[in-house]
């Protein structure tokens, strides 16, 4: 059974995914925050990234995760979409 002490340290790991996800100013190769996500099914991590798209202000973030083409040719493939960073992180995903 876990601590009280290890379920405040778990919870404070995922507020820190969703802020980060959140501040794209933070973000070290912005435009782009890579993720990633334990796939049990395939036994590895799967990898992507949260685009800062658009002009608006402030700037919209998708929460789409996209798969990185093998080359400049292949278009981006959209592995998983959210409409928040909360259910997001539910999900599984996590700053890489």
């Amino acid at each position: 059974m876990a601590s009280r002490k290890t379920k405040y340290a778990e919870q404070a790991l995922l507020e820190r995914e969703i802020k980060m996800l959140k501040s794209p100013g933070d973000w070290p190769r912005w435009p782009f925050l890579p993720v990633k996500r334990w796939d049990s099914k395939l036994r590895t991590n799967v990898c992507g990234y949260v685009v800062e798209c658009g002009l608006d202000t402030p700037p919209r973030i998708d929460y789409k995760v996209f798969e990185h083409p093998k080359d400049a040719e292949t278009p981006w493939k959209v592995l998983a979409e959210y409409k928040t960073a909360e259910e997001m992180v539910a999900d599984g995903w996590r700053v890489d």
